[in-house]
C-alpha cells in the first residue's frame, strides 16, 4: 500500500468562482488504506443578476450564468498475499443555471444527484487470478425552468 499526502487546495477567481479540495488519507496497517475527498466547485454566484462590465459586453444576458457541484469520495484498499481488494465510490450534487435565451427573463436550471461506486476483489491461485468486479452509477434528478 502506498502512503498518501493529506491536502488541502483553494483557487478562487473573479466573479465569486473557486475550488476547494481536501484530500485526507491514512495507511491504518501495512495492507489496509483509507482515504476520503471532498471538493466544492462555484462556476459564480448563484441567482446573482449579471455585473454592468458583463451587461456592456453581452447587453441580452440579464441574468448570470452559474454552476455549484459538491463531491465527496472515499477509496478503500487492502491488499494481502493472494488477496486484493479495492473500492471506490461518492456521491456529487450540481446545480447549474444558465440563459439559454438572449434577452429571457427566466434561466434553465438543473439539479443533479448522482451516486457510484466500483468494487474489485482478485484472488491469486498460483499463474490465474479470479476477479469479482462491481461498478454502479446511481441516480440523477434533474429540475428545469426556475429559479
Amino acid at each position: 500500500m502506498k502512503d498518501r499526502k493529506n491536502t488541502l487546495s483553494t483557487q478562487y477567481g473573479e466573479r465569486n468562482a473557486g475550488n476547494y479540495d481536501v484530500h485526507v488519507a491514512k495507511r491504518l496497517t501495512n495492507q489496509l488504506g483509507i482515504a476520503f475527498i471532498g471538493g466544492f466547485v462555484q462556476t459564480e454566484q448563484k441567482g446573482d443578476a449579471e455585473t454592468s462590465e458583463a451587461k456592456e459586453v453581452a447587453p441580452n444576458y440579464e441574468i448570470k450564468d452559474w454552476g455549484q457541484i459538491f463531491l465527496t469520495n472515499y477509496r478503500l484498499g487492502y491488499k494481502r498475499e493472494m488477496l486484493d481488494f479495492f473500492s471506490w465510490g461518492g456521491i456529487s450534487t450540481d446545480d447549474e443555471g444558465y440563459n439559454p435565451i438572449p434577452g429571457a427573463a427566466s434561466i434553465d436550471r438543473a439539479e443533479k444527484v448522482t451516486l457510484n461506486w466500483n468494487n474489485k476483489l482478485q484472488y491469486r491461485l498460483n499463474e490465474d487470478d479470479i476477479v469479482l468486479r462491481q461498478a454502479t452509477a446511481g441516480w440523477t434528478r434533474r429540475m428545469k425552468n426556475g429559479m
